[in-house]
C-alpha cells in the first residue's frame, strides 16, 4: 500500500514565486528592545501559495517507488509562499525534506485512518534577495485515510535554527499546519509564531520588500 505525505512547510512549509499575490499582512512586534546582539523578536508567519510533493530516498527501502507502511519515508516538497517577519513581508520559495516514520504508525476508526510521526527540515529563500534565507526544523504528525489517494494533514511545530543574509543568526519557534490532496499537491500550509533576528522591526506596514530603510540587518 502506497501513501504520500503532506507538506510541510512547511513550509513548511513556505515559498513564493507568485509575486502578483498580495504579501502577508504585517504583524505586530512582540519583542521589546532586543538582546545584547541587537536582535529583536517579532511575529512570524508563512503561508504557502503553491507546493508539489515528490518521494525521495526511502531509508528502509531504497528501491521503493513510494512511501510504504512499516518503514521510513522521505518526502520532498517545493513551492511558493508569502512570508512576514515583523514589518517585513516578502515572497519566497521553500524546500521541505520530511521523513515519516511508518514503523510507529497508529490506526483508528476500524483501520481506516492513520497517524505517524514526522520530522524534517525546511529552507525558505526570498525571491527579492536570494541570499536572504531562513533555516527551520519541523516535527509533528502526518495523518490521513488508509485508502490510496486520500488527502493527508501535517500538524506540528517549527524551530528556526539559523539563516543567511538579512536573517543570519535567526532563531524562533511556532506552529505549522498543512494539507495535501493525496496526489502530490499541497492544498494549504500555514506557519505562525516568532522570529528573532538582527535589525528586525515590528508594527507599521510591510509590503513586498520594505522594512523602512533598515539596511544593516544582515
Amino acid at each position: 500500500m502506497e501513501f504520500r505525505r503532506t507538506l510541510a512547510i512547511g513550509v513548511f512549509g513556505a515559498t513564493a514565486t507568485l509575486m502578483l499575490l498580495a504579501p502577508a499582512t504585517a504583524l505586530a512586534d512582540k519583542g521589546g528592545n532586543g538582546d545584547s546582539h541587537g536582535r529583536k523578536t517579532v511575529n512570524f508567519s508563512a503561508t504557502a501559495t503553491s507546493g508539489t510533493e515528490s518521494s525521495g530516498t526511502h531509508s528502509t527501502n531504497p528501491n521503493g517507488t513510494g512511501c510504504q507502511f512499516g518503514g521510513q519515508c522521505e518526502v520532498i516538497t517545493t513551492g511558493n509562499a508569502n512570508v512576514t517577519a515583523g514589518r517585513y513581508s516578502f515572497p519566497a520559495t521553500y524546500s521541505s525534506d520530511l521523513y515519516i516514520d511508518y514503523s510507529q504508525v497508529t490506526f483508528t476508526n476500524n483501520l481506516t485512518l492513520f497517524c505517524a510521526p514526522a520530522s524534517g527540515t525546511v529552507v525558505i529563500t526570498s525571491t527579492l534577495e536570494s541570499s536572504d534565507q531562513i533555516f527551520k526544523t519541523e516535527q509533528g504528525q502526518v495523518c490521513g485515510a488508509t485508502t490510496a489517494g486520500g488527502p493527508h494533514s501535517f500538524n506540528g511545530r517549527y524551530q528556526i535554527t539559523g539563516g543567511s543574509g538579512r536573517f543570519a543568526g535567526a532563531s524562533g519557534s511556532g506552529t505549522v499546519s498543512s494539507t495535501d490532496d493525496g496526489m502530490g499537491t499541497v492544498t494549504s500550509s500555514q506557519e505562525s509564531g516568532t522570529i528573532t533576528y538582527k535589525g528586525a522591526k515590528g508594527g507599521g506596514e510591510g509590503g513586498g520588500g520594505g522594512e523602512g530603510g533598515d539596511g544593516g540587518d544582515s
